[in-house]
């Protein structure tokens, strides 16, 4: 679906690549979409995973908006490696109307996970929340344009105006 986006993938590509007969797929998976949700389920969790753990590793415990840093260059970093990932993740899940769902509960996840990396917990609908819902909007907006025209190698050079853009919605927080 990297490659050649989910409306032109068909069942028998997915399992071709795999690999796998056509029967064993359809054992696990009613039809690609099928195959598509869990694929984008579990590559998300492992991502998710992977961009928190870089702040819980460090036994400094750095400043709110160092573990926001790392979070992001984290984030960035993954996405540049992963990329058939990042365009599963970013792109062709609008595709496939059943997981714009899934989609907006992945976004609430990170608008957490950035809260988490700065120390704070706000309710639904607070102007906190909704300040950090912006910064996430932005952030995704931002990497979601480079991943669609495939510039991975742009997504670096996103994390110093997106700090600086996070100094500005958030200023200096505690730690």
């Amino acid at each position: 679906m990297a490659a050649h986006g989910y409306v032109a993938t068909t069942a028998a590509g997915i399992y071709g690549r795999a690999g796998v007969s056509s029967r064993a797929f359809y054992e696990q998976f009613d039809n690609k979409e099928e195959c598509f949700l869990a694929a984008y389920d579990a590559g998300v969790g492992t991502f998710i995973r992977r961009v928190k753990s870089a702040w819980l590793t460090d036994d400094t415990a750095p400043v709110a908006l160092d573990r926001l840093s790392r979070l992001l260059q984290r984030y960035l970093d993954s996405l540049s490696r992963d990329q058939s990932l990042a365009r599963a993740f970013l792109v062709e899940i609008y595709a496939v109307e059943r997981a714009l769902q899934s989609r907006e509960s992945i976004q609430q996840r990170f608008v957490s996970l950035v809260e988490e990396a700065l120390g704070a917990r706000t309710p639904e609908g607070s102007p906190d929340r909704f300040a950090t819902e912006a910064f996430v909007a932005a952030i995704t907006f931002l990497v979601t344009a480079r991943v669609a025209t495939r510039e991975y190698r742009d997504l670096a050079q996103l994390h110093r105006p997106l700090m600086s853009l996070a100094h500005r919605f958030f200023g200096e927080i505690p730690s």
